[in-house]
C-alpha cells in the first residue's frame, strides 16, 4: 500500500523541471542554435503554445536542409532528456562537423526539433526499478496517444510550413526514436499515412523521409505497413510501373500513384540482442496488450529485411544498398548494432551518435 502510495504521490505531482528551463546546447555557445525542444502534456496537446510556434517559424525562416525529430523513450522526464539531449546530439553534431567543416555551422545546414513527452508516472524524477513492470502499462498508452495527436499534429505543421518554402530545395526530414519513442513514430506514421491527403503533400515538400528506430517497442507486424514510405525511386519506366502495382495493392499505405514522384526513402531498425527489455518484458506484457506476443524489433531482426552489421567503433560495416533491393521491396533494413548497444537504454554515446550520423545526415 505504502508502495502503490508513494507511486500515485508522484502521478499527482507538477513537474518542477520542463522543457523551457533548457539552457542552449553546450556546443551551440559558438554556432547557430540548430536545436529547438517541443514539450507535450500526456495528452498529447502541446505544453507551451511558444514552443509550438518555435517550430514553425524556424522550419519557415531557417529553411533548414536537414531536419530531425528525435523522440526519446520511455523513464525520462524533462531533466534527465534535457541532459541526454545535451550530450547525445552534441556528439552527433560534432560528427556533421568534422565531416563538413565550416559548412556543418552555417544557419540553414539543420534543425533538430527534440521532442519532449511524460513518459514517467511521476513528475519530477524517473521511476523506482522495481516499479518498471507496472509503469510499462501506462507507458505504453502513453506513447500511442503522443502517436496519434502530438506526432501526427507535428507531421501535419510541418507539411503546411514546408508547403510555404519557395526559394530552397525540399529538405530531407528524419525522424528517429528511441524505446517507445521509435513506437510513437511508427504508430504515428501509420496514422498520419491514413489520413491521405496530408501524407501525400509530406511527401512531395520533402527530398526523402528517413525514419530510424533505436530498440523501438514494438512488434515486426506492426513495423511493416511504414513500408510505402520506404520504396526506393524506380530505375525505369517499367519499374515504375511494377513499384506502383505493388503499393496499389497494399491497404492502409500511401497509394503512391497520387503523388508527383515515387517517394525514395529508407528505414533503419536499429536493435541489440543485449535489449532484454524488448526480448523479455515486450512478449510478456503482449500477453494482455494488443501487441504480438514475440520479441520487439528493438532486440531481434524483422525478417524478411536484409541486416547491415555495425562495427566496434559504431560506423556502418557496409552502407545499405537500394539498388541491389528487388522491384517493389521497401528500402527498409535491420541495423545490428550488438557490438555497440549492450541495453535497452544504451544508446547516449558517442558511437551511436556515430551510427545515427552514417544512417541520417550523412545518407
Amino acid at each position: 500500500m505504502l508502495f502503490c502510495s508513494f507511486l500515485l504521490a508522484g502521478c499527482a505531482g507538477v513537474p518542477t523541471y520542463t522543457s523551457q528551463d533548457l539552457a542552449i546546447l553546450p556546443c551551440e555557445t559558438d554556432v547557430p542554435r540548430f536545436f529547438q525542444p517541443y514539450e507535450f502534456n500526456v495528452d498529447g496537446t502541446p505544453l507551451f503554445a511558444d514552443q509550438q510556434a518555435a517550430v514553425e517559424r524556424r522550419v519557415r525562416e531557417q529553411q533548414p536542409r536537414d531536419i530531425v525529430v528525435f523522440i526519446h523513450g520511455w523513464n525520462k522526464t524533462a531533466y534527465v532528456a534535457e541532459r541526454e539531449y545535451q550530450d547525445f546530439l552534441c556528439r552527433f553534431h560534432a560528427r556533421l562537423r568534422e565531416a563538413e567543416g565550416a559548412a556543418a555551422i552555417e544557419p540553414d545546414r539543420l534543425l533538430i526539433i527534440g521532442m519532449f513527452w511524460r513518459s514517467t508516472l511521476g513528475a519530477n524524477g524517473p521511476d523506482p526499478m522495481l516499479a518498471k513492470w507496472i509503469t510499462y502499462f501506462p507507458i505504453r498508452l502513453r506513447a500511442d496517444v503522443m502517436a496519434r495527436t502530438g506526432f501526427t499534429e507535428l507531421m501535419q505543421a510541418l507539411t503546411v510550413v514546408l508547403g510555404e518554402r519557395r526559394d530552397k530545395a525540399a529538405p530531407k526530414l528524419h525522424l528517429v526514436g528511441h524505446s517507445f519513442g521509435g513506437r510513437i513514430i511508427v504508430n504515428g506514421m501509420r496514422n498520419f499515412i491514413r489520413l491521405g491527403t496530408p501524407a501525400h503533400d509530406l511527401l512531395r515538400r520533402v527530398d526523402r523521409l528517413n525514419m530510424v528506430l533505436l530498440n523501438a517497442a514494438v512488434g515486426p507486424e506492426d513495423f511493416k505497413p511504414v513500408e510505402a514510405v520506404a520504396l526506393r525511386a524506380p530505375a525505369d519506366a517499367r519499374e515504375r510501373g511494377e513499384l506502383l502495382s505493388t503499393v496499389q495493392r497494399s491497404p492502409g499505405k500511401v497509394p503512391a500513384a497520387t503523388t508527383t514522384r515515387i517517394y525514395a526513402g529508407y528505414t533503419f531498425n536499429v536493435y541489440s540482442g543485449h535489449d532484454m527489455a524488448n526480448r523479455w518484458l515486450f512478449p510478456l506484457a503482449s500477453v494482455v496488450t494488443d501487441d504480438e506476443a514475440r520479441c520487439g524489433i528493438g532486440a531481434c531482426a524483422v525478417e524478411e529485411y536484409e541486416t547491415i552489421n555495425v562495427t566496434p567503433t559504431g560506423h556502418l560495416a557496409a552502407p545499405p544498398n537500394p539498388a541491389e533491393l528487388a522491384p517493389g521491396r521497401a528500402a527498409a533494413w535491420n541495423v545490428n548494432a550488438n557490438q555497440v548497444i549492450f541495453d535497452h537504454s544504451d544508446i547516449y554515446k558517442g558511437r551511436v551518435a556515430t551510427l545515427l550520423f552514417e544512417l541520417t545526415l550523412q545518407r
